[in-house]
């Protein structure tokens, strides 16, 4: 049934609002609404706040009719009244109308568009031509990866891909050297030797011992006790991942890991 056209309904079972979306593929556009839902990046800002604050496992998608594509929009727009989803709802639109939906591209089309996405090297950015040249600059001077992928915001892989000169292909190199310097790397990679940050090289006697303090059990110093430990697991079960490591002032991954016992093991 999720391969089919028609109208589909979001809603939580913690909230009363509802949003009502039509498709060609309603399977598609579900993978594809809960894509950006789970990077947090939907288009849809109130529903991307419903999703983090109930959470996944809350969160249902139903078919409520299944059509033809000519009555797609007639539907939709009938639902989103009988619902109120744009009023007390997470609809934006009250009226949708007529998209792309179902349009079929020529063949020719297609390959111009293929043609021009490769020779950019990507299809949109949210990056300008100075941030990526400053990019490379300071990685070529020697900053890590992980460092400039949180100030700028981005990912790693999309940083990897900007350094290594993979996309965002229209903004021309202008550093002498760089363009050797990841060859270089690249090779390296291919033997099997990884770069290592520039700087303090340790000895194999200090290395040793580094790996014998970090095979011990963390048990020393610890962020939570016991009691918060065990609060934390218990509050998961009703609660979300992001509400508990608000309160605690943590990551969610960090209360992932408790909660998952990858982290805490030992306390029960």
């Amino acid at each position: 049934m999720l391969h089919k056209t028609g109208i589909y309904r979001i809603a939580f079972l913690n909230s009363k609002k509802t949003y009502i979306g039509s498709s060609v593929n309603i399977g598609k556009r579900r993978r594809e609404h809960l894509s950006g839902l789970r990077n947090n990046r939907h288009y849809n800002k109130h529903l991307q706040n419903a999703y983090n604050l109930y959470g996944e496992d809350n969160m249902t998608f139903e078919v409520i009719v299944l059509c033809e594509q000519e009555h797609l929009l007639v539907f939709e727009e009938q639902k989103i009244k009988e619902y109120d989803s744009y009023f007390k709802g997470y609809n934006l639109v009250e009226n949708p109308t007529k998209t792309n939906f179902g349009l079929k591209h020529t063949e020719t089309s297609r390959e111009k568009m293929s043609l021009s996405a490769k020779a950019r090297g990507r299809c949109c950015g949210k990056l300008s031509k100075k941030q990526v040249l400053e990019i490379r600059q300071k990685f070529f001077d020697g900053e890590r990866i992980t460092n400039l992928a949180k100030e700028y915001g981005i990912h790693r892989k999309t940083t990897r891909e900007i350094l290594h000169l993979r996309t965002y292909m229209d903004i021309k190199n202008e550093i002498v050297g760089y363009e050797e310097m990841i060859r270089e790397k690249e090779e390296n990679f291919k033997k099997g030797i990884r770069n290592h940050s520039k700087g303090w090289k340790h000895t194999d006697e200090f290395k040793e011992k580094l790996r014998k303090v970090a095979s011990k059990p963390k048990t020393g110093i610890r962020k939570f006790t016991k009691e918060q430990i065990i609060d934390i697991r218990e509050r998961k079960k009703s609660e979300t991942y992001k509400q508990i490591a608000k309160d605690y002032n943590v990551s969610q991954g960090t209360i992932v890991r408790i909660v998952k016992r990858q982290t805490y093991a030992d306390v029960r």
